[in-house]
């Protein structure tokens, strides 16, 4: 027997095992269709909450783009007001060493003429032949006094006494 065929009775039970194995089909295809519309609802709110968050962050980003754009000129800012503050101080700290230099290069020439005046002056008494006792002039530091007003305008006052009177020499 080489035929392969079918009896007459057996295509009624192909036909309903073929029916039920299409309803099978059937069935799992609304089910897995079920779960696909399902996963694409989830997929969807997923997408949706996920683009609110980027909209956020960006918001959030352009916030801190635009505070850091502010900061930076205000460092930029005070770093040229550093550099202007340097400058200055170096300028005036070159003027105060030479104005320094000055002084004490004026003070070293007055106690210089202070001390060449004393023995030009005990010299001419010598000259003179006269045994003269000198005491010169001495005053205490300057006081400063009560200010006329109590903010901006008002003049004070500088003080100082005589400690010891001259005696013997100029008045």
């Amino acid at each position: 027997t080489d035929k392969c065929t079918l009896s007459p009775g057996s295509c009624k039970v192909l036909t309903e095992r073929f029916m039920l194995i299409t309803e099978g089909i059937s069935d799992k295809k609304d089910e897995l269709e079920d779960q696909l519309k399902e996963l694409q609802e989830e997929c969807e709110k997923g997408i949706n909450l996920k683009k609110d968050q980027l909209k956020h962050l960006e918001t959030l980003l352009a916030e801190q783009q635009g505070n850091l754009a502010l900061r930076t000129g205000d460092q930029n800012e005070a770093q040229s007001g550093a550099h202007l503050k340097s400058t200055e101080f170096d300028t005036l700290s070159d003027e105060y060493r030479d104005h320094m230099d000055k002084c004490c290069t004026n003070l070293n020439d007055l106690k210089s003429e202070i001390c060449a005046l004393g023995k030009i002056r005990g010299e001419l008494s010598n000259m003179q032949g006269q045994n003269v006792f000198i005491t010169d002039c001495e005053v205490s530091d300057w006081r400063y006094e009560s200010c006329s007003a109590t903010c901006g305008g008002g003049t004070q006052l500088m003080k100082r006494t005589v400690l010891v009177h001259p005696v013997g020499g100029t008045e």
